[in-house]
């Protein structure tokens, strides 16, 4: 089952990434396999990482009250 959905385009940032060639050659693959743009592939693996953080999930909250 595919993790990672296609997603409509939204406002963007063109960002500089340096990664491991293994590890970006598979998310290529995954990407390839799945038919989405590799930006859906790290934005949707980011939000992932922001749900099921509570750490930075209460960090956020307590940043939001300054």
């Amino acid at each position: 089952m595919l993790l990672i959905k296609k997603t409509s385009k939204k406002e963007t940032k063109n960002i500089k990434l340096i990664f491991d060639a293994e590890l970006l050659a598979r998310v290529e693959k995954y990407c390839s396999f799945g038919g989405i743009e590799i930006n859906d592939f790290f934005a949707q693996a980011a939000e992932y990482i922001f749900r099921k953080d509570k750490e930075f999930k209460k960090f956020e909250a307590e940043q939001s009250k300054k």
